[in-house]
């Protein structure tokens, strides 16, 4: 199955300040290469492209967001967009965020998804917003991804190891532009505290 998003969504998206991951409008696109482009870079254009896909097929993709927040009894949550862009009507709290990650990690594409740090696909190529965090010197990370608005600041899930053990830090509201991550930032002083010499 393949989907796309038109010029119209394109200049919505632009015109709201989103991170798009670079998808060419009106072409189709297969849902594996949206779902990489969703949650690497974080691109508002694949989901749009996804949300198309679902009500082409008469889904309300907001909709099953919201049954999935009842089946998981996420308490705090509510979801208007498939973009994640600043709605008053949209929030979570990182209690939340927590079960939707345990979940996504345990299914088996949602995992692969997570624990990609750069995806070869038909159209492009995607890179994990958390590149830059692969490489630090003290803990393997293992996956994850960041978010921004100016109203949530910066913000970051990663998943890491350390001899043989899995966690999940999870990082909210840090000051700055999206460009200058400072979500990355304060997770590598976390780990430098844990786990430096």
């Amino acid at each position: 199955s393949t989907s796309s998003y038109s010029a119209a969504q394109y200049n919505e998206l632009i015109a709201q300040n989103a991170s798009i991951a670079g998808l060419s409008v009106n072409r189709d696109y297969s849902l594996e290469e949206l779902l990489y482009a969703l949650i690497l870079p974080s691109g508002a254009d694949a989901a749009m492209a996804l949300e198309n896909y679902c009500e082409d097929n008469n889904i309300s993709l907001t909709e099953e967001m919201n049954k999935l927040s009842k089946e998981l009894e996420l308490k705090d949550s509510s979801f208007v967009n498939t973009t994640g862009l600043h709605d008053e009507k949209l929030y979570t709290t990182l209690e939340d965020y927590t079960a939707l990650i345990v979940d996504t990690l345990k299914n088996d594409t949602g995992k692969k998804i997570l624990k990609t740090m750069v995806y070869y696909g038909e159209s492009g190529t995607y890179q994990s917003s958390l590149y830059a965090l692969y490489h630090n010197g003290y803990v393997d990370v293992l996956g994850g991804k960041t978010g921004f608005t100016y109203e949530a600041g910066l913000n970051l899930a990663v998943l890491y190891q350390v001899n043989n053990r899995a966690y999940l830090l999870l990082l909210a509201n840090a000051d700055g532009e999206y460009y200058m991550h400072n979500n990355i930032n304060d997770a590598l002083k976390i780990f430098e505290y844990l786990y430096g010499e």
